[in-house]
């Protein structure tokens, strides 16, 4: 059994003598690292399939599609209705200043880090806004952002959203 044992010690991470109790204690005087608890999911996709928003970000849209290769798939967002309807307020309608500062503050508790989007539209897309956005960013310390989503130009010839008028008018 020594022999057996010999081959799995690797400097006590697989040790049979450990002093638990000292290790409680210092867990209930200093906390522990978060580091393999805290995920932030899901992704587009994945939220789409288990009927969710994605990550901790704004909606996209309160509606869109998504596609793949069945075709256009309408999204909703979760349990919209006439009531939640100004829950959901669409990232590209926020002030992206906004999500920076949210992902600064909670950045603390995340240990690997975190995808913040930034979501801008045609008529604020300009080189002094981007800066402003980059620059707080970097001040207050976020460790990375990820996507510099755009609206395209065609999101302009959407049809009108008629989606909270009146049953009687739809």
């Amino acid at each position: 059994m020594k022999k057996q044992k010999k081959l799995v010690d690797r400097g006590g991470l697989f040790g049979y003598m450990y002093d638990w109790e000292s290790l409680r204690e210092k867990v209930k005087n200093n906390g522990m690292r978060n580091g393999y608890l805290m995920a932030i999911a899901p992704t587009s996709s994945i939220s789409i399939l288990v009927g969710t928003t994605q990550t901790i970000e704004p909606v996209y849209k309160r509606k869109w599609f998504e596609e793949n290769l069945s075709g256009m798939i309408p999204v909703v967002a979760p349990n919209l209705n006439p009531n939640t309807w100004t829950f959901y307020t669409p990232a590209y309608e926020l002030d992206q200043r906004i999500l920076v500062k949210a992902g600064a503050i909670r950045q603390k508790w995340i240990d690997q880090g975190q995808s913040l989007n930034i979501f801008i539209t045609l008529d604020k897309a300009s080189g002094k806004y981007l800066n402003d956005i980059y620059m707080l960013a970097w001040k207050l310390g976020i460790k990375s952002t990820y996507y510099l989503r755009s609206q395209s130009p065609e999101n302009k010839l959407e049809a009108i959203d008629r989606s909270i008028e009146c049953e009687g008018c739809q």
